[in-house]
């Protein structure tokens, strides 16, 4: 059997610029004359010690609005918002808590830019800035500095990421690419998931929710271990109910979840601080592999369902300690052990062990450097099953990084440039670099803008370097005589790594006290994208198990393009009780297959985007303990997916009768019985029914 050669199409940065310089044009002249919002009306700093969260509870919504915030995602140390030369977005405890999700893709919602949906009950799509799907390898996800994206496959499992919501302090989002700080995979963003020190979630909560599709319980206590350490444990267990199939009828994707940890925070001493964090999880998902009208039991016993399990441990350890110089280092380790599949299917196992170590210093007055490395080990083993074939089934795949940012404040409090670069080999693709040069202007209180040229890698995992998948690409009923031919899907070899050169242009603006504007253009240039080439015009006979047709396709990197667009967004503080948030976002793709790629499955990504997005949060106080919360979406159309335009709107009412007891009412979905959100590459698509639920939470 021969193999197709490998192509790449790689048009020249130069031409293609040339060619789009009206796009790009129009990008910047909008930069120049919008005006962004600072979402720096919004919350809290990084370990800012000086505001009591209890006291955060306790203001009103003019109030909070006035507390500046401090992210540290965007440069690993902690800086003002307002000041971050990157599109940065937080969610607070207070949007949290005044949201009517119930997980954390639910809260991403609100950010603006960003894509979410439910391809099934228990699968979502996370993405910004196009080319969003299950396996996407551009976003990075992190929970407090951990790393939490499958590393077999790509993507994220987000029904596993579930954490008690009132334990998160913050959810710090980069629209755009982080790669010269977080490394390869976080081209199109970072979301870095940040939980609240032990020392905050002292004392005891429990919290129930109750509805028409979900049953949620949450347990969690606090406390303290001697002088100088606090602890705190939870558990988590949660059922939910399938969603409805484009029919009417049930689609059996009903799951259940399990989860227990614990965080310890111990400052032995001023300038040291140690963090110990761990989970132990257990989920089970009922679902329909997608494709197989006419089974044919002589290849495999198929059925209409099937259950995927995923189980895992995740241990940490991060310390900090500030020199006597004010230079700070910080060092996180962390464990990962992680199984999932079924012996139908397939099932994977891999342990992975990554450690980091930071050192930030100040060498001279206006210059502070940010210096860093790292280790990752995955040790993986696979039973092989029906549907996925992975040679060998066991590996060892080891990364090595280094990273450096030089934050150069060339006027004081007015001007900044930030240059810097990662670094990694890894055995998955060999050497990567992502420079990035930053630029911030402030030239009055009020007003920032900001500008980035960036280079990011992506690249692929096991799933998509030695693995084999089979699908039917010709329905026949069986008995008929017609000769059956599978789709077989094989990864002898890899593709090479994509890169992302990124050109971005931000503003914010204080306008009044009250309003505030945030605006980001980017304009993106894709090369070696990972294509799937298959050869149709050269299927295989085989005689046994019974005689059918196998169609081979070969990975490659044949895929190029162009993602451009605009974010803005809009905070008002209306009257003292009644906040408004709004964001608009627009997005266009371009993609290119190369002369010799007939690659569909990526490519069809071009089509897999709303070009339009509108989103609108309002929190009005109606008295004191009496609280009405409302978010509108609206999601443009969806061709590739099938998807028409449509809107989605969550109300949230809730009652605090005393300090400890609150107790709210939720309706989600509430203008259609059901909707088709997002489709699955390799999960058969269902829709999000119309929801209803009660919650208790109690504190103690």
């Amino acid at each position: 059997m021969s193999h197709p050669s490998k192509q790449c199409y790689c048009p020249d940065y130069v031409h293609r610029l040339k060619s789009l310089r009206r796009k790009i044009s129009i990008l910047l002249l909008s930069a120049s004359f919008l005006f962004p919002p600072s979402i720096v009306s919004r919350e809290i700093m990084d370990g800012n010690d000086e505001i009591d969260l209890q006291e955060l509870a306790d203001m009103s919504l003019e109030e909070l609005s006035k507390v500046e915030i401090w992210v540290t995602t965007a440069s690993k140390k902690p800086e003002k918002l307002w000041e971050a030369a990157s599109a940065v977005y937080v969610i607070t405890q207070e949007d949290i808590r005044r949201s009517a999700a119930t997980t954390i893709p639910d809260l991403l919602r609100m950010v603006p830019g960003l894509f979410v949906g439910n391809v099934d009950s228990s699968t979502w799509i996370v993405g910004t800035r196009g080319l969003a799907n299950e396996y996407a390898v551009d976003l990075l996800v992190l929970i407090d500095g951990r790393q939490v994206n499958f590393l077999g496959w790509g993507g994220t499992f987000w029904n596993i990421q579930d954490y008690p919501l009132e334990d998160i302090e913050r959810i710090e989002i980069i629209r755009g690419p982080g790669g010269t700080l977080w490394g390869t995979n976080s081209g199109n963003g970072v979301i870095n998931i940040i939980t609240k020190h032990a020392k905050d979630t002292q004392g005891g909560l429990v919290s129930g929710i109750a509805g028409t599709d979900l049953y949620k319980g949450v347990f969690r206590y606090g406390g303290k271990m001697g002088k100088d350490a606090h602890y705190r444990i939870y558990g988590i267990y949660k059922d939910v109910d399938s969603n409805q199939t484009a029919d009417g009828n049930d689609s059996v994707d009903n799951w259940s979840f399990g989860k227990a940890g614990f965080r310890i925070d111990w400052t032995p001493s001023e300038q040291d601080a140690f963090t110990f964090q761990g989970d132990v999880y257990q989920d089970d998902v009922w679902f329909t592999w997608p494709g197989k009208d006419y089974p044919y039991p002589e290849f495999y016993p198929i059925k209409d369902r099937y259950i995927k399990e995923k189980e895992g441990i995740d241990l940490q350890v991060q310390w900090d300690h500030t020199f006597d110089d004010g230079s700070q280092m910080k060092w996180l380790t962390y464990y990962d052990y992680f199984s999932l599949g079924n012996d139908e299917i397939a099932k994977l196992n891999y342990d992975l062990l990554k450690t980091d170590i930071q050192y930030q210093f100040h060498p001279f007055s206006n210059h502070e450097f940010i210096v860093g490395g790292g280790y990752r080990l995955i040790a993986d083993d696979t039973a092989n099953g029906l549907f996925v074939t992975v040679a060998p089934q066991s590996a060892n795949k080891q990364t090595f990084t280094a990273y450096f940012q030089d934050n150069y404040t060339i006027i004081e409090d007015k001007l900044k440039l930030s240059l810097g670069s990662h670094f990694q080999y890894s055995d998955y693709s060999g050497f990567d670099y992502q420079p990035s040069a930053r630029l911030t202007y402030t030239p009055y209180e009020q007003y920032t803008i900001w500008a980035s040229i960036t280079r990011s890698a992506q690249h692929y995992y096991r799933g998509e370097s030695e693995t084999s998948y089979i699908f039917y690409a010709q329905d026949a009923p069986y008995g008929t005589g017609v000769i059956p031919m599978l789709d077989y899907l094989s990864y002898e070899g890899h593709a090479d790594s994509e890169s992302i050169l990124s050109f971005e242009i931000g503003q914010r603006l204080q306008s009044t006290r009250n309003l505030s504007f945030d605006l980001t253009t980017f304009y993106n240039l894709i090369d070696d994208h990972c294509t799937i080439d298959t050869d149709w015009e050269h299927p295989i006979f085989y005689s046994v198990p019974i005689p059918h047709f196998k169609v081979y396709g070969y990975p490659g990197n044949n895929l190029n393009g162009e993602t451009y667009g605009a974010e803005l967004a809009a905070n008002a503080q209306i009257t003292e009780t009644w906040k408004l948030m709004a964001s608009y976002s627009a997005l266009d793709i371009q993609l290119h297959r190369g002369a010799n790629s007939n690659d569909f499955v990526f490519y069809s990504l071009e089509s897999a985007s709303p070009h339009h997005q509108i989103k609108v949060q309002s929190y009005l106080d109606i008295v004191k303990n009496v609280k009405l919360d409302a978010s509108y979406y609206f999601i443009d159309e969806i061709s590739g997916w099938g998807i028409s335009p449509h809107g989605r709107l969550d109300v949230r009412l809730g009652w605090e009768p005393t300090e400890r007891l609150e107790v709210s009412v939720v309706g989600t979905n509430l203008l259609d019985d059901q909707t088709h959100e997002a489709n699955g590459m390799y999960t058969a698509y269902t829709e999000v029914e119309r929801g209803v639920y009660a919650k208790l939470t109690y504190r103690f």
